[in-house]
């Protein structure tokens, strides 16, 4: 074989290996530009809570005070606002431990269950105790229709003689009154709330009572109350019945509520009669 030969073939040679290398170049650069496909993992669905108001250590939740949303994340994702693991739908009744501003989300950790045996312990502010109204069998309803969180008033109900002055309503019984010429006049005065409910306490069902007695304690309504409140309660407690009604808000009104008021026929009555 000549040189000529041996020449022309190393050019082809070359040539080729160029060739080769420019191609391979040419199809990195192209794999470079291409859209980079992230595959998809799977989803779940978590249910956080979030403050609609500024909530402050000792707060019991409501339905006003938070919202419930549900939302889609990554399968993999651990996300500390997920409420699932505290095994409820919903914070009503719960103690908040520490200070929230709104519109923040509400961590498992910053709440306690009703259930919870430092429950009552943990929401006592300070100056405040606890305090057992006790439910006779007539108020029994109470027990199922109050629930822990709720806001109640404490009225007190005493007898109005005609002259306008109170005596103790425990005197007269409602059979001594029913008896007498002259009907006891009852008046009821606001004394004390709105008032947080922290526990129920029930007692015996009326079958396992075996029978069923008016005066008879069923349970308790345990209420957070201030040494002041408390001490204003003792005072009053004795002169007459203490009575447990649902607050109506802040806008409560302390006027003295007389039966006049409530049974205005027969003041009117009593008016043509000559009374006073």
């Amino acid at each position: 074989m000549n040189h000529k030969i041996l020449f022309f073939l190393s050019i082809i040679i070359i040539a080729v290996g160029l060739t080769g290398i420019f191609m391979q170049k040419k199809q990195f650069s192209t794999d470079e530009n291409a859209p980079v496909v992230h595959q998809q993992g799977k989803k779940k669905v978590i249910v956080i809570a979030e403050t609609l108001r500024e909530i402050k250590t000792h707060d019991i939740l409501s339905e006003k005070d938070y919202q419930i949303r549900a939302i889609e994340i990554d399968e993999e994702i651990q996300d500390i606002r997920n409420i699932s693991p505290l095994g409820t739908n919903n914070l009503n009744g719960y103690l908040i431990l520490h200070n929230l501003p709104k519109n923040s989300a509400i961590l498992p950790d910053m709440v306690e269950a009703p259930n919870s045996e430092t429950f009552i312990l943990h929401s006592l502010k300070e100056n405040e105790i606890p305090y057992d109204y006790r439910v006779r069998t007539q108020d029994e309803s109470l027990l199922t229709s109050l629930s822990v969180g709720d806001k109640v008033s404490l009225y007190l109900r005493l007898v109005e003689n005609e002259k306008g002055q109170l005596s103790s309503a425990a005197v007269a019984s409602e059979t001594g009154s029913a008896l007498n010429k002259n009907i006891q006049k009852y008046v009821i005065s606001r004394i004390s709330g709105p008032l947080s409910v922290i526990e129920i306490k029930k007692g015996k069902n009326q079958e396992e009572r075996g029978g069923y007695s008016h005066d008879e304690t069923v349970g308790s309504v345990v209420l957070r109350i201030s040494r002041e409140q408390l001490a204003e309660l003792r005072v009053v407690e004795k002169a007459g019945e203490v009575l447990l009604f649902p607050a109506d808000g802040d806008k409560e009104s302390y006027k003295k509520l007389s039966m006049d008021e409530v049974l205005k026929q027969f003041r009117v009555v009593k008016e043509l009669r000559g009374g006073k």
